[in-house]
């Protein structure tokens, strides 16, 4: 919000950090997981600065926290023993989840009770939290890196973002019956509505254009049923289960937030910002009706009611 330095993390060791994740803002802790290149992770508390615990005998190539803030894991950078999960308020207590061959680089990323592991060119590994069993081998994917994993509401299906060769993927994949039912290519962003009931799924138009098209589906008996409304945006967008809000930048100093309605692609309202090119915003709708936009813009909230 206002491009100021909060605290900065400084390691007397001369290590190179590899990685660095934070507990999501809903999560009991607010910390921050750093890797280095040495066998060692670090927890930091974030409003203090101060060092909360740190984890010795792990090469990590990555670490990720789950959506409650509740574990941390690591992948490995070679092994059988592809990744770690411990306890966040007993870290004593850690979980090895292991593989028949040796792999390498491993991406890590938990949703729900899933961990998935991407070893770098290779197919993920999808792996049950609770006893570490092997769940299955997506073998008709490739990725060299894993950015984003989300579970539906029932936990049958799951979005699994990801690159290959410098290309963004998007992977629709029944758990149930571990089979991949869609992959979208060029894909910035897969989402779940909350009641899980829709997708929406943002695709990068070309390399050169910032313009991204959002795709809304309806999720029937687990089909991707296209509702035949596309949007354009530019920046990321936010929904609950019946609205929508993009962002599109008419000119250099204007932005225009757009709500719309996502089961008939009607456009509700839409808010008109002017202001310096390099401003940043976060926003989100109001929880009681979802038909007001709350922007906050350097630190401060507005309600607009559009």
């Amino acid at each position: 919000q206002t491009g100021k330095i909060i605290r900065k993390w400084k390691n007397d060791a001369e290590m190179w950090y590899r990685t660095v994740e934070m507990t999501p803002d809903e999560s009991d802790y607010t910390l921050i997981s750093t890797k280095t290149t040495e066998n060692l992770i670090q927890l930091w508390d974030y409003s203090t600065g101060n060092e909360f615990a740190p984890l010795f005998g792990f090469n990590a190539y990555s670490v990720s926290f789950s959506s409650n803030g509740f574990f941390v894991a690591a992948g490995c950078v070679s092994g059988k023993d592809v990744a770690t999960i411990w306890e966040l308020n007993d870290l004593s207590s850690e979980s090895v989840y292991s593989y028949n061959e040796d792999v390498k680089s491993v991406s890590v990323k938990m949703t729900g009770q899933i961990l998935i592991c991407v070893p770098e060119g290779s197919s993920p590994l999808l792996f049950y939290i609770e006893d570490s069993t092997l769940l299955y081998r997506i073998k008709d994917i490739n990725l060299d890196f894993i950015t984003k994993v989300e579970q539906s509401k029932d936990d049958t299906l799951i979005n699994i973002l990801g690159y290959q060769d410098n290309v963004s993927k998007g992977y629709y994949f029944d758990l149930e019956n571990c089979v991949i039912l869609r992959t979208f290519d060029h894909c910035a962003s897969m989402q779940f509505s909350s009641n899980s009931q829709n997708l929406l799924v943002k695709i990068i138009k070309s390399k050169k254009s910032k313009d991204n098209t959002l795709i809304i589906y309806t999720i029937r008996n687990k089909e991707l049923i296209p509702k035949n409304i596309q949007i354009d945006v530019e920046e990321n967008f936010i929904f609950n289960d019946d609205l929508c809000v993009c962002s599109i930048v008419q000119s250099p100093n204007e932005k225009i937030f757009v709500l719309s309605n996502i089961n008939d692609g009607k456009l509700i309202g839409e808010a008109t910002y002017t202001e310096k090119s390099n401003t940043k915003y976060a926003v989100d709708l109001t929880p009681k009706n979802g038909r007001k936009l709350l922007l906050k813009r350097f630190g401060l909230n507005t309600i607009n009611s559009i």
